[in-house]
């Protein structure tokens, strides 16, 4: 989605093309603006993946259920849908809690409020 997306609105032509404004959902923006916005949301769909993904594994090795099932909770968990695919219930063991804890506070935040945080601190260190 993202590339097509690239190719739809990115110049790719010769470099007097390159230069003119990109009309982006009824704004226009500098080729430069367009890469950036394509980049962030590579950035954000990544991250979303890698996070669903890590807690997936997770939930499958500290609750014993089947792969379909753990990457079930964590995109629930993750998109804080409400969703579950029968896997918590009271007697769960403290690492998948907390995994599904980490999970629902990371979608609630939404990601990429936690991703601009990370980057402005990274920013500051520097």
């Amino acid at each position: 989605w993202v590339s097509k997306a690239a190719r739809r609105w990115l110049p790719s032509g010769s470099d007097g093309e390159r230069d003119m404004a990109i009309d982006w959902d009824g704004e226009m923006v500098e080729p430069a603006e367009a890469r950036h916005r394509v980049l962030g949301a590579t950035v954000l769909i990544r991250l979303f993946v890698i996070a669903a993904g890590a807690s997936a594994v997770l939930i499958a090795l500290t609750a014993d259920v089947a792969a379909d099932r753990a990457v079930f909770e964590s995109v629930a968990a993750l998109s804080g849908s409400g969703l579950s695919a029968g896997v918590t219930d009271a007697g769960l063991g403290g690492g998948t809690k907390a995994t599904l804890v980490v999970a629902m506070i990371a979608g609630r935040v939404e990601i990429s409020a936690l991703l601009a945080l990370a980057a402005v601190t990274a920013s500051r260190r520097r």
